[in-house]
């Protein structure tokens, strides 16, 4: 069926790793990590999909205060193309680690919609929502969660070795912190010789 399947598995891992002629880091933990991923982009003309897990553990001492055991991470996506136009959309979740007061922190889940159309062979289009939620857990002092919202619009074009592009970005609630906004415009300018 032309599924692709990846597996990573890291025996060994630590907050903290000592560098060349230095001493084992004995203050972060040990632990080992896995995750695999099955893709396809052949089993339906146009479609590109696939799907990921991934785990981290970690061996807790009574004297660790940092965020550490374990994490498990989700994602899936799926790309489709038609003519000139191509439609994707991401999902993930990540459940966070549990810190030494028995708080879970770091979880979030992320959605990602976007389209790009080729208007023809110079100009091109494209426009993408991002929405990043922190998420609320039990022991957390967050009063609720919070979304990071993103939206942009790209455009493109090019004329022989010159491509100029504009990007325009509205980001809402940044790095989860409710209020903080910021609205960007770029312009650009790449010369090819």
């Amino acid at each position: 069926m032309g599924m692709n399947l990846n597996v990573e598995y890291a025996p060994s891992l630590s907050g903290g790793d000592a560098g060349d002629g230095a001493s084992k880091d004995t203050t972060n933990p040990d632990g080992s990590g896995i995750n695999f991923a099955i893709t396809n982009n052949t089993l339906v003309e146009g479609l590109d999909f696939g799907f990921g897990y991934g785990k981290d553990e970690y061996d807790r001492k009574s004297t660790d205060v940092a965020s550490i055991d374990e994490t498990q991470s989700t994602v899936a996506y799926a790309n489709y193309s038609f003519g000139p136009v191509t439609v994707g959309t991401t999902q993930s979740y990540t459940s966070g680690s549990v810190n030494s007061s028995g708080a879970t922190i770091g979880a979030n889940e992320v959605e990602i919609y976007g389209i790009a159309f080729n208007v023809n062979e110079n100009f091109s289009v494209s426009y993408t929502d991002y929405e990043n939620t922190y998420l609320k857990y039990a022991g957390s002092s967050a009063a609720a969660d919070v979304s990071q919202d993103t939206t942009g619009f790209n455009a493109a074009y090019t004329m022989g070795g010159a491509t100029l592009r504009i990007t325009d970005a509205q980001m809402d609630n940044i790095g989860g912190t409710s209020g903080k906004n910021e609205d960007r415009t770029e312009v650009s300018l790449l010369l090819a010789f």
